[in-house]
């Protein structure tokens, strides 16, 4: 055995190969992406949304999962498809390809998925709820995992078609942030909605969402589809303010901004008091009555701070 050529150091198992991070770290920011160290799916770092330099120690950092950071100069964002429902999943990568185009696809745990876009100006995070999860656009104060093992699969993340390597940073397809808003709303309303009933009369709206868009994007009218499409809206669960978000960039020619803000403002709250929202069950628990009761009731935390 004295004879014994050295072991070479990458068969050595005593160093430990290259993780995501140190593999692919150098190349993407080579590429123009700003990476950072993720552990599963958080990053690690102290300020990273600074970018600060400590992400750029890749050998220090070099076992772990590879984030990229969202926004910054090239004003990536990543269409974060978090459902669960196979069928409406299918369904929303149809419009993303229909009404976005493509771009590099990753994939973390099946049906969810992800899409990597620049776009025109620099925007905020914002998420809807749909059927089976929600989607959430990551922008700048965001990142995603590009590289490394999935926490829950315990497999490697992966990207089906293109890589993100692919692609420079400046070179992803770019939108128009008034694109991804109607992209959203038309995920939206393309959701089903279950009939509600208030004070024993169900409430169901005639005529189907996407007839109400096309009607206020192209009609002689706007404020009769709108009146119904943002009552759908509210039949299907969905809070004032996102309402109104999704609603803006369907304006009437002539509207300002804040015009369109008031009218479907007034709109939203028309139907929320006419009882298109769902119900909310009531609590039907009685008030403690006897001190036993007290004693053996659950603590109420906020009291117990």
């Amino acid at each position: 055995m004295e004879n014994m050529p050295d072991i070479p150091a990458f068969l050595d198992r005593r160093i430990p190969l290259l993780g995501a991070y140190g593999k692919f770290g150098p190349e993407v920011l080579r590429l123009g992406y700003d990476p950072t160290p993720v552990s599963g799916k958080r990053a690690i770092l102290a300020e990273w949304t600074s970018r600060p330099e400590a992400a750029l120690d890749f050998e220090k950092h070099s076992q772990q999962n590879l984030g990229i950071v969202c926004g910054g100069v090239h004003n990536i964002v990543a269409i974060d498809v978090d459902v669960t429902d196979e069928a409406n999943a299918a369904a929303i990568e149809e419009l993303i390809l229909d009404q976005l185009g493509d771009a590099p696809k990753r994939i973390g745990k099946a049906p969810k998925f992800l899409y990597v876009f620049r776009v025109d100006q620099k925007r905020k995070k914002n998420k809807v709820k749909v059927k089976g999860g929600e989607i959430e656009v990551l922008a700048e104060g965001q990142q995603f995992v590009a590289s490394g093992i999935h926490p829950d699969t315990k497999k490697k993340y992966d990207w089906p078609n293109d890589n993100l390597t692919d692609y420079r940073a400046d070179e992803l397809p770019l939108i128009s942030n008034d694109n991804l808003d109607q992209f959203l709303a038309s995920v939206v309303i393309s959701q089903p909605a279950e009939p509600r009933r208030h004070n024993g009369r169900k409430l169901e709206l005639g005529r189907n969402d996407a007839q109400r868009i096309r009607e206020i994007k192209t009609g002689p009218q706007w404020h009769i589809p709108m009146v119904e499409l943002t009552a759908s809206l509210v039949q299907k669960g969905l809070d004032r303010e996102t309402i109104i978000d999704l609603l803006v960039p369907q304006r009437w020619e002539g509207y300002s901004e804040a015009d369109t803000r008031l009218e479907l403002g007034k709109m939203v709250d028309g139907a929320f008091d006419k009882g298109f929202a769902p119900e909310i069950p009531k609590l039907t628990r009685r008030p403690i009555q006897t001190i036993s009761e007290v004693l053996n009731a659950e603590p109420i935390e906020w009291l117990c701070d």
